[in-house]
């Protein structure tokens, strides 16, 4: 189906998220908070507790990832997106 790796495009890249004035808001809360999110499978009690913040801010938060990166994170298409995302950079790291 698919060809070499270089044939797959990821739509979404970390860096795309990191550039524009975003860096802050992307250290400050975006690749932890969905991070937490996708560990705690998409449960915003749960990621709340892990996070110590109130769930109205994990709601606020996460309204607000959506709108930096155009993604719909109820739509699991677009979920899945920063998840491959931040896999991919954990494995960087250990690269």
């Amino acid at each position: 189906m698919f060809g070499a790796p270089r044939d797959v495009m990821l739509p979404l890249s970390l860096d795309s998220l990191r550039g524009d004035g975003q860096a802050n808001e992307w250290q400050g809360f975006v690749a932890p908070d969905v991070g937490a999110w996708f560990r705690n499978n998409v449960h915003p009690g749960a990621t709340a507790n892990t996070l110590f913040i109130y769930l109205n801010t994990l709601d606020y938060r996460l309204k607000r990832i959506s709108e930096l990166t155009g993604l719909d994170l109820g739509n699991f298409d677009d979920r899945l997106l920063p998840y491959v995302a931040l896999r991919l950079n954990e494995e960087d790291l250990f690269t």
